[in-house]
C-alpha cells in the first residue's frame, strides 16, 4: 500500500483568495504555486500570457511560492528574470506575486484559480503535488508531459498535457479551459 502523502481533507473548495489580495472577482485567475527557480518553468508561462490575454482579457496570473528561501539560496530564484520578461512582454501589470502561502490560504488559492498551470521543465519533477491539491479544489491543470506529472492528468482526466517549454502550447490550453 502506498499511503498519500498529503492529507486531502484539508484541500476543498473553499473561495476568498481574491478577496484577500484585491483580486476583481471577475478576474479569471491562472495560478502557480511552487519555488520560484529554473526547472519550475515560470518562463514559459508568463510568455503564454500574452496570447492568453489576446482572447481573456480579464486573466491574470498569480505567482505563489518562495524566491528567496530556496534550494541554492537567492541565486536559484528565478523572479528577476520573470519580472523583466514581464515588463518585455508589457504584462506586468497582469502579474501578481504573494510569496509563501501558509496550508489555510492554498486552498483559497486553488479554489479561486480558474485554472492551475504546471509548466515544470526539471526531469526530476516527477511528480508534484500541487495538481494534485489543485485537482482536490476543482480546479483543472495544465502541466507539462513529465512522466509522473502527466500520469495524474491522464488518469483523472481533469486537465490538459502540454509540451515540455512550450509557451504557445500553454497558451492555447489555457485559453480551452476558460472558455470551457
Amino acid at each position: 500500500e502506498i499511503i498519500l502523502p498529503l492529507e486531502p481533507k484539508n484541500f476543498r473548495r473553499e473561495r476568498g483568495f481574491k478577496k484577500l489580495y484585491g483580486i476583481p472577482e471577475n478576474c479569471e485567475m491562472i495560478g502557480f504555486l511552487g519555488r520560484i527557480t529554473r526547472e519550475k518553468g515560470l518562463e514559459y508561462l508568463v510568455s503564454a500570457m500574452p496570447k492568453i490575454l489576446e482572447k481573456r482579457k480579464n486573466a491574470l496570473l498569480v505567482v505563489a511560492g518562495e524566491s528567496e528561501k530556496v534550494a541554492g539560496g537567492k541565486k536559484e530564484s528565478m523572479k528577476v528574470e520573470i519580472i523583466k520578461l514581464s515588463k518585455k512582454l508589457g504584462i506586468s501589470d497582469k502579474i501578481i506575486f504573494t510569496g509563501f502561502l501558509n496550508e489555510e490560504d492554498k486552498s483559497k488559492f486553488y479554489s479561486d484559480c480558474s485554472v492551475f498551470v504546471l509548466p515544470s521543465t526539471g526531469s526530476l519533477e516527477s511528480f508534484n503535488y500541487t495538481q494534485v491539491e489543485a485537482m482536490l479544489c476543482g480546479t483543472p491543470v495544465v502541466a507539462t508531459d513529465l512522466p509522473g506529472v502527466r500520469t495524474v492528468i491522464r488518469r483523472t482526466k481533469a486537465g490538459i498535457v502540454v509540451p515540455i517549454k512550450d509557451g504557445t502550447a500553454i497558451a492555447k490550453a489555457a485559453r480551452e479551459i476558460l472558455g470551457n
